[in-house]
């Protein structure tokens, strides 16, 4: 698995544009987004929002990105769960282990997860409309 070094890289908030190495670093930081806390800079100093007025928690930068991307991975149904699993869960759990499908592999369809969520904007068509444009030879 390509993991992105999780400090190595590092964004504030206010960058994160849902880029492929965002979301895959976002996804090994999950259970730190969803109690609002966002991951250390690699120089040791936690992220704190330091506009001058600023009047919201320093909880809600965090909370906001990590609902935009569970939503994001809802959108993909049963392979975006494999997908924030896969990066998340350090070793893979079982479900990723043993996830069997008759027609494509379970790193395909987690990597096709991962093309739907990224970009700044959601995408216009339904996973399934992108997952069978792209079976057709479309982009």
């Amino acid at each position: 698995m390509k993991e992105i070094d999780r400090h190595a890289n590092w964004w504030s908030p206010g960058e994160i544009i849902f880029l492929r190495e965002q979301v895959i670093w976002l996804l090994q930081f999950l259970s730190d987004l969803e109690k609002g806390s966002w991951p250390m800079a690699p120089n040791g100093v936690l992220y704190k929002d330091h506009t001058n007025v600023s009047r919201r928690a320093y909880f809600e930068a965090p909370i906001e990105v990590y609902g935009e991307l569970m939503d994001r991975l809802k959108l993909c149904g049963i392979d975006g769960a494999v997908l924030a699993d896969y990066y998340a869960n350090k070793p893979m759990s079982l479900m990723c282990l043993t996830y069997q499908d008759k027609s494509e592999g379970i790193l395909y369809r987690k990597d096709r997860a991962l093309r739907y969520v990224t970009g700044p904007k959601r995408k216009s068509r339904t996973y399934k409309e992108f997952c069978n444009h792209r079976k057709k030879g479309g982009r």
